[in-house]
């Protein structure tokens, strides 16, 4: 296979189109811990081509993981250590990796909504949650709105998905 290797692989994520896959792996050539890679193909029914680094520009030495296309497949939304960063592009064409502000800590597994309002995420221990392990919620809302400051809340129950082997 393409994509799986004897190393770790997770977090996969599909852009728009179905032309890259987006996921984070242990595999050699990475620049740490779990590094991002993209595998493209050129329609939605052939195969995925070998994987590449998303390079040290994106990657760091810790765990960076849970890639999310937003939009397009040059910008990236993951986590690197607990924290969330967004990859960009400049006018010039160089690509690098920021960390989003104002965010809670122990951010792992982001899935924005398809329409850009609401965002996902898996927080384990966070007070007022329910479990160990628990999905949150949090919507973008303008800045003039009262409900601006609104802390996330969690999820009461999701339906666990259907599982089949990729």
């Amino acid at each position: 296979p393409t994509i799986n290797t004897t190393s770790d692989e997770g977090g996969p994520c599909l852009s728009a189109d179905g032309l890259a896959l987006a996921f984070h792996s242990r595999r050699p050539g990475g620049q740490g811990d779990f590094d991002l890679w993209i595998s493209r193909r050129s329609s939605p029914t052939a195969p995925f081509g070998p994987p590449e680094n998303l390079g040290r520009t994106i990657n760091g030495p810790g765990p960076d993981t849970f890639p999310r296309f937003l939009g397009d497949d040059d910008t990236v939304l993951f986590t690197r250590g607990g924290t969330l960063f967004l990859t960009f592009r400049n006018a010039a064409g160089a690509v690098g990796a920021l960390s989003l502000p104002n965010q809670p800590e122990g951010f792992f597994s982001p899935w924005p909504s398809p329409d850009g309002t609401a965002l996902y995420f898996h927080r384990d221990g966070r007070q007022g949650g329910i479990g160990s392990n628990d999905i949150w919620l949090t919507r973008r809302v303008p800045r003039d709105s009262p409900e601006a400051n609104t802390p996330a809340t969690p999820v009461v129950s999701i339906d666990p998905p259907k599982l089949e082997p990729v």
